[in-house]
């Protein structure tokens, strides 16, 4: 996908170019620095000097890694919810700095709860219905397999997420849910 003329195969950017082409990619499309950096270095400026703009255009207020950390970990909240570890990575793929990503996840609340947010979003009906349950094993009936299941399948999700299995179990206890019953 690509915005804006592309440089000749070889030909260098200069600075200028650099700032309009990022100044009008950022009215469309926010993202990182790193980002950006990469896609200045695709259209021919030498790293160095794609480095050089960027900082300039950070000093400009033209990019914000923090804001966009910031804007990344809001949409990662309820459904879509994920640890901070998870946040971190992902942030780090999006090619924001280091430092942004520090001060991001120091506003961020905590993994326990990120993870009660996540279970409550994605899996009230199950919880309840958990809580609910006989969850004796002495009969060992479908209803008890099948929440079972439906525990083994949740905590795989929350694993998927980098969610630990401790903060997960400390959710479910307060929602009165004994998962030993299921688990052993």
């Amino acid at each position: 996908m690509s915005s804006g003329p592309a440089a000749e195969p070889g030909a260098a950017i200069d600075e200028a170019r650099a700032r309009a082409l990022v100044i009008e990619r950022q009215s469309r499309l926010r993202t990182s620095s790193g980002r950006l950096i990469a896609w200045l270095v695709e259209r021919g400026m030498t790293e160095e000097a794609a480095r050089e703009a960027m900082a300039g255009l950070e000093r400009d207020g033209y990019v914000d890694d923090l804001a966009y950390a910031v804007s990344v970990a809001r949409a990662r909240q309820g459904r879509r919810s994920e640890s901070r570890e998870a946040l971190r990575q992902r942030l780090e793929r999006l090619g924001v700095r280091v430092e942004a990503i520090d001060a991001c996840l120091a506003m961020q609340s905590s993994d326990l709860i990120r993870a009660a947010d996540w279970l409550r979003s994605n899996h009230r009906a199950a919880l309840l219905a958990l809580r609910d349950g006989d969850g004796s094993q002495e009969t060992a009936d479908e209803s008890w397999l099948r929440e079972r299941a439906t525990l083994l399948r949740i905590l795989r999700q929350a694993e998927r997420r980098g969610f630990s299995g401790s903060d997960i179990f400390v959710v479910l206890r307060r929602w009165q849910i004994d998962a030993s019953r299921w688990l052993g």
